[in-house]
Parts: structure tokens; sequence; C-alpha cells
């Protein structure tokens, strides 16, 4: 075995192990992370055919995304297509290269591969999963005023969208940009509410954290935000933030969890036409 094809080999599998976590680091924007992955593991493999001579060196790689593989179904199983997609992509590339396809052809088909997964089937799965079954209930009633001073009544005239968030949650502000977004685009046809909770003890042992988190706010993004009463209706299991889309008769519409900012679209669209199919 060549020593110089052994250690380009691992070479190659390294590097490629190192830009696929530092893509999962960036987990929040998946969409394109997915897309760089797949065209990342390509390269790889067909660089490794190119120039590795030997094929059954490049099996030298094969447990790095092994290991990687076990974390994760060890860790986070939900995203279990992070390393079969990089396999995938690595050793199909390195097949077709094999059989004597050009590499900047093999490169294209990938890329146009990565482009139709991450962007057209990706974007469908990740809102699929998010979304959370409407729970049957009675209707929601409440009364609330806003930190602006603006009143909020279930039953009354229009859906609301509750979104409820804590200070702790990074991915709640990067929802409000695309909540500040969405009532930019409907207007008045539905309010929007940011409910604070807290997911560890109890929303009245923080109040000063939530007015706090109001002067940090302050400027950042035009809604309206409120403390508390609504607690009962959010369900600590699924963590933050969460979502419930009401119609002004007080039926629960649409629920979901989480948010990622590269399906925003996705998403806005999603709520557009829940509230559309309400009024």
């Amino acid at each position: 075995m060549n020593r110089k094809a052994t250690f380009t080999s691992l070479g190659l599998g390294v590097v490629w192990f190192v830009l696929i976590e530092i893509i999962m680091i960036n987990h929040q924007e998946p969409i394109w992370g997915l897309f760089s992955l797949i065209c990342i593991a390509a390269m790889s493999g067909s660089a490794a055919m190119y120039y590795v001579r030997d094929q059954k060196i490049i099996l030298l790689m094969l447990p790095l995304p092994i290991f990687m593989l076990i974390v994760i179904l060890i860790g986070n199983p939900q995203i279990i297509y992070v390393p079969v997609a990089s396999i995938l992509a690595f050793y199909c590339a390195q097949y077709l290269v094999s059989k004597k396809m050009h590499n900047a052809l093999v490169l294209v088909l990938f890329v146009l591969l990565s482009y139709v997964i991450s962007f057209l089937i990706f974007p469908v799965y990740l809102l699929k999963s998010q979304t959370i079954e409407a729970r049957s209930q009675e209707n929601i009633n409440f009364f609330y005023k806003s930190n602006l001073g603006n009143s909020f009544t279930i039953p009354g005239e229009k859906p609301i969208i509750l979104e409820f968030w804590n200070k702790g949650c990074s991915n709640c502000f990067k929802k409000m940009y695309m909540l500040e977004e969405l009532k930019a685009e409907i207007g008045d046809k539905c309010n929007i509410l940011c409910v604070y909770v807290d997911y560890q003890e109890g929303v009245d042992d923080h109040f000063s954290e939530y007015e706090q988190s109001l002067l940090w706010l302050d400027g950042r993004y035009n809604l309206d935000y409120t403390y508390d009463s609504l607690y009962y209706h959010y369900d600590k299991k699924l963590g933050l933030p969460q979502t419930m889309i009401i119609s002004p008769k007080g039926e629960v519409l649409y629920n979901d969890a989480g948010y990622l900012k590269g399906n925003k679209k996705k998403i806005m669209d999603k709520y557009k036409s829940i509230l559309q199919e309400s009024s």
C-alpha cells in the first residue's frame, strides 16, 4: 500500500470531516448547510478518486462519517440526514468518477442535486417536522394589554398569533424578525403578540428578567410583548419558540415549535395560508 496515497486519503477524510462539523455547528441555517455539505462531500469524493489511484485506500475515510453517524444517533437523531447525505454524496461521486465521467460533470450534477434537495424538498420536510397537531381543547379566551398599551382580546374581531419566547432562546429573537416582516405583509388582518414564558421554574419567578428583556428589545422589533397569563397554553416539553394561531372565536388553528431561519419563506407562507383559510 502506497504510504503517500494513504496519508493523502486520510488527509482528505479529515478535511471533509472538519468541514462537515463546521457546517453542523452553524446548524441554524440548515438549508444552506445541507447544500454546502453535499457539494463538499461530492468534491471530496471526486478529489479522492483523482489523486488517490488505489481505490481501496479511500475506504480508510469511511470510519470518520460512520463515527459521526453513531454520535448523531446517540445525541440527536433528528439530524441523521447530515452524515447520511455526506456519505452518499462522497461515495456516489467516487463511483461516477470511476466510471470515466468527467470530474466537472460529476460536480455539476451534485450541485444541481443538492439544490433540489436543499431548497425544494428539505424546506417542506422542516416545516412538517416543526408542526404540532392542534390540540383538542376548549376555545381559548383572554384579555391582554401589551407593553405598548395595546389590547388583545379573544373572542375578538381578528385572529391572533401568539409567540412564546424567553430571553435564553436565541431562535426566539431570530423568529421575531420574521414576525415583524409578516406583520408588515399582512397589515391589520391579524394581531401578533409575543408572550414571555419561563420553561424552567414558572413565569411568576422571573418577571424582572422579562422587564430587562424589554429594555434590550426596545427599538429592535415593531412587536407587542406581554407576560405570564397565557403560560398554561404553552407546552414545556417542546421547547421554544412556540407559535399558536388562534381564530377570533378562540379556536387553535395551528401550532408549531422551533424556528430555522433558512426556512423563513415556507413558514411565512404557511402562516399566511392558515390566516387566509380562517378569514
